[in-house]
């Protein structure tokens, strides 16, 4: 008989409980059963769908699989399932049912689909001490994945992989599987560059997007020493990047017949010069990347003829690619050999082979048919008695056409003989040989080892041609950077959001680095040419000329962009003393004619009307505090009907700052500018 009776305690599931885990399997067996995404012939059980045939990746991507790992953090950056750990079950079944049933509802790409994995992976630490059981998940445990999303992922996919955390919690609440309602929401902020110009985000944004003079003063270099076809073919891609604000995947995505010239048309018809000679706009039609719809992406006239050139000189440099292209699509089920005996029975020995493919030895030769799964054959040779190894051209042909590249059943792929970005196959290796008898489509990667290199094992244009390694530049950069002086220039959101082929305006703040030094320069230039209405013209005009620079480079040392418009308080001297009251701060200026402003301050002011409403209970009821909360309230919305009204008047000429609080802040300049005034 045991020294100490130790009782045996049962935990007994209640009801509930038992009702959510049921719904789990409900909703899984749905997802597993009765969804068609991703085909009837999905093996639910692997960690790894490739579902390349349903989300296909653009041609000229230099990862053309698409495949979703349901794995955790280990090995996550692998290509495959090795060194690859699975999510543990059950929870990896709610993910799987999550990701199938949202592609079911609303086909998309890969990559929303994939954040939900990489959040999961994170939700899936915190239950490690609960058995991975999806039921038993708790808001906090949604926050402790969220903060670990803070600590390891970086730029706009923080708030994403926060997004994708709440479609989790979402699902679950939706479907009844937890224990208790999360009701979670994302609590990672979407941070947007031209919020604060001066935090550290923001410095950190424009350093890293920008890049350095530098980079484009030996870019220019490399582009007038280019001679070698491959060299010329990876620097046109990035001469265009210059031209206008593209993605890298549209811009490789182009056709050869990609130019298209026309008259400019105006209030009155078409445009001429002074000699009556018509003035034409130059475009390059495309395929979006993100919408898959066709457009045209006009260049500035500046850039028309430098445009022209890449556009010219790339086409000469893939010309020979191309025309094997039209071969093999005038030859369907053929593939082509420098020998124009087309007798599918003709042999080739692996020196022919060699000659052929423009390999070094017949022992790469040799490796390429092993690879490939060509049958080699023995023959006799005629002189000597000694046996040779030879192919027969229809088993060479078959595993040239496998070879090829693929291109995905969408009508935004561009054929292979039409397509510009198109080359032999190894023209851009940096140690293979150029293969005629294949081809490829110029990949980003090609053009990211162009521009950057790639672990020490390729070398970047700059370091080959000009052997400067200290510069590296991205694709993109230039796309922020082409963004960035149009803000400068002035340009209207709607045109800066339509030449860079997005399709919402509020996206534009992520492509903008003015600088608040810079953003100020312009303030000053718009005051010293009259273009302020306020307090600030006012004393401005009223000082000698002589002062006028000095006063405008006082009280406007810096300048920030807000939701209505402009902030002239100058935040390196002393903090915002009125933060988040922007409509009535007399440091306001709005920029009359900006459309985007002017949807957001009637929006602010129908929000702010609705509140002020709704507290006339409350004053009328003797609530503390109510009755100057609704005073507050209305002359917000009284400072927001000034500014409305600002940007409706015809008289003031678009363009113009306007002060729309009269008040002359205390901070303008001191009393001795206003003595003097």
């Amino acid at each position: 008989m045991p020294d100490k009776w130790q009782p045996m305690i049962e935990v007994l599931e209640t009801r509930p409980q038992r009702d959510a885990r049921q719904r789990l399997a409900d909703f899984v067996l749905q997802a597993r059963t009765d969804c068609a995404a991703f085909g009837t012939d999905l093996d639910w059980d692997r960690p790894d769908w490739d579902i390349t045939a349903y989300c296909p990746q653009p041609a000229n991507k230099s990862h053309s699989r698409s495949v979703i790992y349901f794995t955790t953090h280990e090995g996550g950056s692998s290509k495959s399932m090795k060194g690859r750990t699975p999510l543990p079950e059950p929870f990896a079944s709610l993910i799987k049912a999550i990701v199938r049933t949202r592609q079911d509802g609303n086909p998309q790409s890969v990559h929303p689909l994939s954040r939900i994995v990489n959040a999961a992976r994170d939700l899936s630490l915190e239950l490690a001490d609960r058995g991975h059981d999806p039921c038993r998940l708790l808001p906090q445990d949604f926050a402790a994945a969220a903060n670990r999303v803070r600590q390891r992922a970086t730029g706009a996919s923080v708030y994403r992989l926060g997004q994708a955390l709440e479609i989790i919690a979402a699902t679950i609440d939706a479907k009844g599987i937890g224990f208790c309602r999360l009701d979670w929401k994302n609590p990672i902020p979407r941070v947007a560059n031209n919020g604060s110009r001066q935090s550290e985000v923001a410095d950190s944004a424009r350093s890293r997007s920008i890049p350095d003079d530098e980079v484009f003063d030996a870019l220019a270099a490399i582009w007038n020493a280019v001679e070698d076809e491959s060299d010329v073919v990876l620097m046109g891609a990035v001469t265009l990047l210059h031209c206008a604000p593209w993605r890298i995947v549209e811009t490789l995505g182009i056709n050869e017949n990609c130019e298209i010239e026309e008259q400019k048309e105006g209030v009155n018809g078409p445009v001429f010069d002074l000699d009556g000679i018509g003035i034409f706009r130059f475009g390059i039609r495309y395929w979006k990347e993100k919408s898959g719809e066709p457009d045209v992406k006009w260049i500035p006239t500046v850039m028309t003829d430098v445009a022209k050139l890449a556009i010219e000189r790339v086409r000469s440099a893939t010309a020979g690619a191309r025309e094997l292209a039209r071969w093999l699509h005038d030859h369907p089920g053929r593939a082509w050999l420098p020998d124009p005996d087309l007798d599918p029975d003709k042999l080739y020995t692996v020196r022919d082979v060699q000659a052929m493919f423009g390999m070094a030895a017949p022992a790469a030769a040799l490796l390429w048919l092993k690879q490939h799964g060509v049958p080699l054959e023995d023959q006799l040779r005629t002189s000597g008695g000694k046996m040779r190894k030879v192919v027969r051209r229809a088993d060479l042909e078959v595993a040239l056409l496998a070879d090829m590249p693929i291109i995905p059943a969408s009508d935004r792929e561009t054929p292979l003989h039409e397509r510009l970005f198109l080359s032999f196959r190894n023209a851009h290796h940096a140690t293979r040989a150029t293969n005629p008898c294949l081809l490829e489509i110029v990949s980003d990667q090609q053009i990211r080892d162009f521009l950057g290199g790639r672990n020490g094992i390729v070398a970047s244009g700059f370091d080959r041609i000009l052997q400067r390694k200290d510069l590296v530049a991205r694709t993109h950069q230039f796309r922020h950077w082409l963004n960035t002086l149009a803000q400068a220039g002035g340009l209207e959101q709607g045109l800066i959001a339509r030449w860079s082929g997005r399709d919402d305006v509020a996206q534009n703040s992520e492509y903008d680095h003015l600088t608040p030094t810079f953003l100020a320069e312009q303030a000053r230039e718009l005051l010293h040419g009259g273009k302020v209405i306020g307090p600030l013209a006012d004393i401005h005009t009223s000082l000698p000329p002589v002062k006028r620079e000095a006063f405008a480079e006082t009280v406007i040392a810096t300048a920030h962009v807000t939701e209505i418009g402009f902030c002239l308080q100058d935040w390196n001297s002393s903090p915002c003393p009125e933060f988040g009251a922007c409509a009535t701060c007399e440091s306001a200026a709005i920029k009359k004619g900006d459309r985007f402003a002017r949807a957001r301050a009637a929006q602010m002011r129908d929000d702010n009307a609705w509140i002020a409403e709704r507290l006339i209970a409350e004053v009328d009821d003797g609530t503390i505090g109510a009755s100057q909360h609704h005073r507050a309230t209305v002359d917000v919305v009284s400072a927001l009907d000034r500014i409305i009204a600002i940007h409706d008047d015809p008289t003031i000429e678009d363009g113009t700052l306007v002060q729309p609080n009269a008040t002359s802040p205390a901070h303008y300049g001191g009393p001795d500018i206003r003595i003097t005034a």
